[in-house]
């Protein structure tokens, strides 16, 4: 029995057509009949035909003219402290899995925090091993930028596409859900519900990124302000620091001095629902009631049920997360074949889940 492994010339003399036909119809394209794919893959399979032999060499030949080989593996970036500790990742995630499972795909995960010299850049990057780049990247854009530009820069990677999700990012696609009409629609039900005074977390708005979330949201709250006549200035306090506050007492404490110092405000809206779930217990335990004392609104629905125990009680606008690392997958994947053009920016809609966190203001 010989040890020489199939090749390519082999099923195609077995199968009565040439090389090419035997190469399109194992990548299932288009341009072979669905009969003569089932039987080149029938016959490829029956022989003991591997592709991933000659993986490496079709990859350096393509190279030399130019082209790129598709590898059917794709990277995903995340930040590995959310999401060992986030249901708004994860919900992204499975979005991500749905789409590369649908396309038979593969995944490599990385933080690319971490990589501040081209040394650091795993290899499978440097081989070319890595199709394209689907993330969820939204802190510390010093760092993603510099490991975006060390990308670009290798002509393993060079060119290929990268798709950011949530938040745009320079230079990349992104599939992002309307930061300013949910910051707009969380501010207007406070409104409505005739509060003129909120505290909200401005300071996370970064000028230098002006489509970031946090400063798109300010942008849809201040427009829900100055539609019904009041200076956001006067109308809307900062909140303190609590992000990067590693003391757990010192931030409560600031926020509720700050709360105290404010008892014009009657509402809070904050970021995300994990740190709603925190501002709940920390307003509880200072001997405030939501939303007797203090309504609240928050972004994401996915941790409503954590608040106080009770599914009923959060008020926020809804992400379709899930719905976008899919999206975004589908597109990155469409990029990656050619179908899609490599520089696309997908605007997804969201809406305002109504509970009872919010109820008219009463004076403190």
């Amino acid at each position: 029995m010989s040890s020489k492994p199939v090749v390519l010339k082999d099923v195609a003399e077995f199968c009565g057509v040439n090389v090419t036909t035997v190469s399109r119809a194992l990548r299932n394209d288009k341009r072979i009949s669905q009969a003569t794919t089932e039987r080149v893959v029938a016959v490829a399979n029956k022989m003991g035909y591997d592709p991933a032999r000659f993986h490496a060499a079709r990859q350096l030949r393509l190279s030399r003219h130019g082209q790129q080989l598709v590898n059917n593996t794709i990277a995903f970036w995340f930040v590995h402290e959310g999401f060992t500790c986030s249901n708004y990742f994860m919900n992204i995630q499975q979005g991500v899995l749905d789409a590369i499972t649908n396309e038979m795909f593969e995944y490599y995960t990385s933080e690319p925090y971490f990589w501040v010299t081209r040394g650091e850049v795993p290899l499978a990057y440097r081989r070319g091993d890595i199709d394209g780049v689907v993330a969820v990247m939204q802190w510390n854009k010093a760092y993603l930028d510099m490991a975006i530009n060390m990308l670009r820069d290798d002509p393993n990677f060079a060119d290929r596409p990268i798709v950011n999700l949530v938040e745009e990012l320079p230079g990349c696609s992104s599939v992002c859900p309307d930061n300013e009409l949910a910051g707009y629609l969380a501010a207007a039900h406070l409104l409505a519900a005739g509060h003129t005074h909120m505290m909200w977390w401005h300071f996370l708005a970064d000028n230098e990124y002006p489509n970031s979330v946090q400063s798109l949201r300010c942008r849809g709250m201040i427009r829900a302000l100055c539609e019904n006549g009041l200076d956001p200035d006067e109308a809307a306090v900062d909140a303190p620091a609590w992000y990067g506050v590693g003391d757990l007492r010192k931030r409560n404490a600031d926020f509720i001095g700050r709360l105290r110092s404010h008892p014009e405000v009657t509402a809070i809206i904050v970021p995300n629902d994990k740190l709603a779930v925190e501002m709940h217990q920390t307003l509880t335990e200072a001997g405030f009631s939501v939303p007797e004392d203090i309504s609240m609104v928050s972004f994401d629905d996915t941790d409503a049920v954590a608040v106080g125990g009770n599914p009923n009680i959060l008020t926020t606008v809804r992400l379709p997360l899930t719905e976008i690392g899919q999206m975004g997958t589908n597109l990155l994947i469409k990029q990656i074949m050619g179908k899609e053009p490599k520089q696309q920016n997908i605007v997804v809609p969201v809406h305002l889940v109504e509970r009872s966190s919010v109820a008219p203001p009463k004076r403190r």
